[in-house]
């Protein structure tokens, strides 16, 4: 009996530090993934102003053309395309995380509450039962 109530605490604690570990390796991991999208979105800001800028000044000296501001598009455009990368492969994280989490929680719901414990052996049922399954010692 001793040796089930030790093996269930161990369990619960090698458990709770494997999420413990996974949500800060997932929460540093996003964090990183975050402050990358967000100086792409800054630089993004500050291309856009630049061709704003530079467009106007075209126009006003007659002389605008679309091509001369498309190396600069091509940019923004790059750096787009690498936010949505970043954001597909935080979407991954937290699939993984909620993947491994589930997992866990199921294991932790995988036996019944156990309510009723087997004298000699000290197996635990949820229900009482007229014999324990794992030594065969009458229950009732």
């Amino acid at each position: 009996m001793e040796q089930n109530a030790f093996h269930r605490v161990k369990s619960g604690i090698n458990k709770g530090i494997t999420a413990v570990s996974l949500k800060t390796n997932s929460s540093l991991e996003k964090a990183k993934i975050n402050t990358h999208m967000e100086s792409l979105k800054a630089e993004i800001e500050r291309l856009e102003q630049d061709i704003g800028h530079k467009a106007y000044i075209l126009w006003e000296a007659g002389n605008f053309e679309c091509s001369k501001i498309e190396e600069e598009l091509l940019i923004i455009k790059k750096k787009q395309e690498k936010i949505d990368e970043l954001n597909v492969k935080m979407e991954d994280i937290e699939k993984y995380e909620k993947e491994i989490l589930g997992q866990l929680e199921n294991t932790n719901h995988a036996h019944r509450p156990e309510n009723f414990f087997c004298p000699q052996c000290g197996y635990g049922y949820g229900k009482k039962v007229n014999f324990c399954i794992k030594c065969g010692c009458k229950l009732n």
